[in-house]
């Protein structure tokens, strides 16, 4: 990922020289990686637990995290799909 920025820097800044030249990459030979047998994803029949500790242990966070929108910007973010969506904001699971 900090190789494609520099590249966009490099080339929308006109720098002489990329940052990340010389730069080796990372030895990834030994990390996991995840398959459809061992998934890097809860099961669906692990979703009530989880959404059911979120409600516990954030009860005034859950929605951000369902939303993925901070509380400070929920009211604008469900005033504009409001507006925008003919049956208004989505519902979330919990």
């Amino acid at each position: 990922m900090l190789r494609v920025i520099d590249g966009t820097a490099t080339r929308d800044l006109s720098l002489p020289k990329s940052f990340t030249e010389g730069v080796r990459d990372f030895d990834t030979s030994e990390h996991v990686m995840y398959t459809e047998e061992a998934p890097n994803a809860l099961a669906p029949e692990m979703l009530p637990v989880f959404w059911a500790a979120l409600r516990e242990s954030f009860p005034r966070r859950r929605h951000e995290l369902c939303l993925g929108v901070p509380a400070e910007h929920l009211e604008h973010f469900l005033r504009k799909r409001s507006t925008t969506a003919s049956k208004g904001p989505g519902q979330c699971a919990g």
